[in-house]
């Protein structure tokens, strides 16, 4: 599966499981599952890649968050991550897994 696959598959599964967090992904390998660990347990910083300080390259990110980065307050995934709802949740999951996936050369 590619990296773009993936993001769907577990952010569909959080949506479905809005209770739970990306660690929890029956998916993973730590978890029983086939599926490698990745840096932040995200496809997206797997496919922006590693930098030489060893970060992800943010820049690369094949998503383009709300305030720039993904770890900006104002982006969808910090406000399904501050979520105290399962309803808020589910909604921030939707968007995260329905957005543009962009390629870079």
């Amino acid at each position: 599966m590619t990296n773009h696959e993936l993001h769907i598959k577990i952010w569909d599964w959080l949506y479905q499981n809005p209770s739970k967090d990306k660690e929890d992904w029956p998916e993973w390998d730590f978890n029983g599952g086939e599926v490698k660990e990745v840096m932040a347990l995200c496809f997206a910083c797997k496919e922006a890649g590693i930098n030489k300080n060893g970060y992800s390259n943010c820049h690369r990110c094949p998503i383009k968050w709300n305030g720039g980065h993904c770890e900006n307050i104002d982006s969808e995934y910090a406000k399904w991550h501050d979520s105290k709802t399962d309803k808020t949740r589910k909604k921030y999951a939707k968007i995260i897994r329905d957005k543009e996936w962009r390629k870079h050369d």
